[in-house]
């Protein structure tokens, strides 16, 4: 699957991503005045990502940062170096939506919105999966229950244990 974006300044976001992101330019479809309709860019060999201007697929389709919509997907991106990378994008204009930090889950990650909106995700393998850290995370994404709160689950659900919310499998 290869993601084909929707951009603001097709020749911006070339830069862009070869600057940030290390991508390398594939091949280009333009109009006879030059102007960029489709730009193919690769990533460790592999296409990474396509991308158009707007208006060019839909009259109607826009980048996040114009439309002002909050993009619910994340690109998720291997990468061996996510601190070279965080620092790389930094210095070429990204937004760091998260700093690198180690996961439970055993990656390295950090979260980098580009200037369209969309937000990258750029991982590296850091250690392996550490169930002692899931409560933390279930702290940060399930904020702690009042004790009325408490008080009231306990007397709906008296029989049943309370199992964590995440499930992840590898």
């Amino acid at each position: 699957m290869v993601p084909y974006l929707t951009v603001r300044d097709a020749l911006a976001s070339l830069a862009f991503y070869e600057q940030a992101f290390g991508f390398e330019h594939g091949e280009t479809l333009s109009l006879p005045d030059g102007r960029p309709i489709q730009v193919v860019m690769h990533h460790a060999g592999a296409v990474a990502v396509k991308f158009s201007p707007e208006g060019i697929c839909s009259g109607s389709m826009r980048a996040p940062a114009t439309s002002g919509a909050e993009n619910p997907i994340v690109l998720y991106v291997p990468c061996r170096k996510v601190d070279d990378l965080t620092a790389r994008a930094r210095a070429a204009g990204a937004a760091i939506a998260s700093e690198p930090n180690d996961m439970f889950w055993g990656e390295r990650i950090a979260r980098i919105v580009d200037p369209d909106g969309y937000v990258w995700c750029f991982a590296a393998k850091a250690g392996k999966f550490d169930a002692r850290k899931i409560p933390q995370v279930l702290e940060a994404i399930e904020p702690p229950k009042s004790e009325a709160q408490q008080n009231q689950a306990a007397d709906a659900q008296p029989q049943q244990a309370q199992k964590p919310g995440l499930d992840f499998e590898f």
